[in-house]
């Protein structure tokens, strides 16, 4: 073997080695306790009028809800990846956490009307039955690895607490960002959101039936101790965003 070749085979392994390293410690790094938290706020008029709700024969109760809602509070490696529900990664807590059929109307009675206001089934919000299914799931995906699993209604209202702290809307209208049908620069609505809580959340798209890119989701993040962190992305879902005009959807009349 010639020494040219001899060294090429000694760099093929070397990578081969740091790729291998990689992989397991970004194995690692991915299990265990949460890193920080994805406060999920939901605009519910974009989210009902998407072709793919309108293919499926989905119809919002009416009035559409006029103000963000909880969508969820997600656990989060600093990889910006979820981490895996209980179910699937009992690693996350060394807490024996309570099940989804421990989520009743009987647990949550204190927080019920908070909750259906803040957190609800925005597509069947008038529906209590639907309400608590919506919450059983957050709970069973995110709220098993949460702080104190044990004791679920600590999950539910730092959600609450949360999103009485971040009040989005009033946040972008005091910057004039209103949901009036107005396309506006996603950089705009970063800036408005960054300005008031002093980190950059992620702004996440998705498109009416027409095609029309418009705001969906704002995603706030947040160390363990609750206070602002810079979320990893500036949008999410939305195409060409710092060339392209971001919707915010206006209520139906």
């Amino acid at each position: 073997m010639d020494i040219k070749s001899s060294f090429g085979s000694v760099i093929t392994c070397l990578l081969a080695l740091v790729v291998i390293f990689l992989a397991i410690h970004t194995e690692a790094a991915n299990e265990g306790a949460f890193e920080y938290l994805k406060l999920s706020l939901r605009w519910p008029i974009s989210y009902c009028n998407t072709r793919e709700i309108r293919r499926r024969g989905i119809h919002c109760n009416r009035p559409i809800l006029r103000n963000f809602k909880i969508h969820g509070l997600w656990p989060m490696y600093t990889s910006d990846t979820p981490v895996p529900p209980f179910l699937e990664n009992s690693g996350c807590t060394n807490t024996t956490p309570k099940m989804a059929d421990d989520i009743d109307r009987n647990l949550l009675h204190k927080i019920w009307r908070n909750m259906t206001e803040n957190w609800p089934n925005v597509v069947y919000y008038h529906d209590n039955s639907a309400n608590l299914n919506f919450w059983k799931y957050e709970w069973e995906q995110h709220g098993m690895c949460f702080n104190n699993p044990d004791y679920p209604i600590h999950f539910f209202k730092t959600a609450l607490r949360l999103i009485r702290q971040h009040n989005l809307l009033q946040i972008l209208e005091d910057a004039q960002i209103k949901p009036n049908n107005t396309k506006y620069h996603g950089y705009a609505i970063k800036d408005a959101i960054t300005g008031v809580l002093g980190e950059r959340p992620t702004i996440r798209c998705n498109k009416d039936s027409y095609g029309t890119v418009q705001l969906n989701e704002i995603w706030v993040c947040l160390h363990r101790n609750f206070t602002p962190r810079p979320c990893e992305n500036i949008f999410s879902a939305c195409p060409k965003a710092w060339v392209r005009p971001i919707m915010f959807t206006a209520p139906a009349v």
